[in-house]
């Protein structure tokens, strides 16, 4: 599969273009490109084809913090079969630490992972797969919103 990427060849003025893959996919994959004091949301591909959706480390007062599920790539096409949601249930509100993007913060409760009654499927196209040049690091647009590869390793996010 082949996808356009932003720019042009100075030679041929014919837009350059990048070929995305399976493996091109596996890793970790964050909504900024760099990384202050937390993760940002992030997708995280197996190479077993699982994946996990993680939520923003700073929404602190996030009650749904994860997805996980498999994926699959056809052409530009991603798709997601959601298997099981990870919620924070309990605890309480109260005013959120300097390193969130939110008011509040949760405080205690419980991390539940709760097995979905009927998968959920989502079909996300990619689009503009590149090298950041400013950025150091590969990125694409999934479902419209640009991801910077932090990692080719998935077991990184969770370090």
């Amino acid at each position: 599969m082949v996808l356009a990427v932003a720019g042009l060849s100075t030679a041929a003025m014919t837009p350059r273009v990048l070929p995305i893959g399976t493996s091109d996919l596996i890793g970790v994959w964050h909504a900024a490109p760099v990384k202050s004091s937390g993760w940002n949301d992030a997708f995280v591909f197996f190479e077993d084809g699982l994946y996990a959706f993680q939520r923003s480390q700073m929404a602190c007062d996030a009650r749904d913090l994860a997805q996980k599920g498999t994926w699959s790539l056809s052409n530009d096409t991603l798709k997601l079969t959601a298997l099981y949601q990870v919620k924070l249930v309990g605890g309480f509100p109260v005013k959120a630490s300097s390193s969130c993007t939110t008011e509040f913060m949760i405080e205690g409760g419980e991390i539940v992972t709760d097995t979905l009654q009927k998968p959920a499927v989502t079909l996300m196209m990619l689009r503009s797969f590149r090298f950041s040049a400013q950025a150091q690091k590969p990125q694409v647009m999934i479902g419209g919103r640009p991801f910077w590869k932090f990692s080719n390793d998935p077991a990184e996010y969770y370090r």
